[in-house]
């Protein structure tokens, strides 16, 4: 699949995938980020993209930095139709973080999108499940 994008700033990182078969392609923080417990960082990854229709761009954690620092992305959805420059929101759980400018702070996915139309019935069909919900498959 091929992806329009654009560098918003001359020296900025594109995304790119770090390995052979990776799912999602790596992206870097534009400047340092400062990132407090509790709090919600936005950290520009410069760039602007062209996400093609019927798919979604999606803003995921890097595992080893939640792992270690406990950084975690929120609010990750970008559609089809956004020019402007994408931007991780983050925040850590453990302790002050400071990521450096050019440093990896997230992964984008991109992902079919299908558009939905909903069938409204009186009655859904059954499963074996049910309505068993939280914590119903065990501990």
């Amino acid at each position: 699949m091929r992806v329009a994008i654009q560098r918003v700033h001359p020296h900025a990182r594109l995304p790119h995938y770090s390995r052979p078969g990776d799912a999602a392609l790596d992206c870097y923080a534009q400047a340092d980020a400062h990132l407090f417990p509790g709090e919600v960082t936005p950290v520009p990854l410069g760039f602007c993209l062209a996400i093609p229709e019927g798919h979604v761009g999606l803003i995921r954690d890097r595992s080893g930095l939640a792992r270690k620092d406990g950084v975690y992305t929120l609010a990750g959805v970008i559609d089809p139709n956004y020019r402007g420059e994408v931007t991780a929101l983050l925040t850590c759980l453990k302790s002050p973080v400071v990521l450096p400018a050019g440093s990896r702070v997230c992964q984008l996915l991109i992902v079919p999108a299908p558009q939905v139309i909903w069938e409204e019935v009186a009655e859904l069909p059954s499963t074996l499940r049910g309505t068993a919900g939280f914590g119903s498959s065990g501990t």
